[in-house]
């Protein structure tokens, strides 16, 4: 964390995450393997289509589409609202890894 967006450099991102999870790389099991983002929606769809195995942690930074503004000037283009749009998605998703996640549906703008 803190060397930038991951989903801005997507692919060499999953495939450090695939080395890092191979038997023959480092052998680190999925489960403690996490990839975070601020919310690049484009790209959160394409992760999920594609079903990797690893933990995807989506850091909104706040609630309010405000306060993110002021925070994260990612936000202008990738609005809290727009998650609406994928929610159901991420849903599927997080049910289909095994894991239990929380969705904020909004109005996209």
């Amino acid at each position: 964390m803190g060397m930038g967006e991951p989903f801005l450099n997507y692919q060499q991102v999953v495939n450090a995450a695939n080395l890092l999870n191979h038997k023959e790389g480092i052998n680190l099991s999925a489960k403690r393997i996490t990839i975070s983002t601020v919310g690049i929606i484009p790209k959160i769809k394409q992760y999920t289509k594609e079903g990797h195995k690893y933990k995807l942690a989506i850091s909104l930074n706040s609630s309010s589409q405000d306060q993110r503004l002021k925070i994260m000037p990612i936000s202008k283009t990738h609005s809290i609202g727009c998650f609406n749009s994928i929610c159901l998605g991420l849903l599927l998703y997080i049910q289909k890894i095994g894991y239990t996640g929380i969705c904020i549906v909004g109005r996209c703008k």
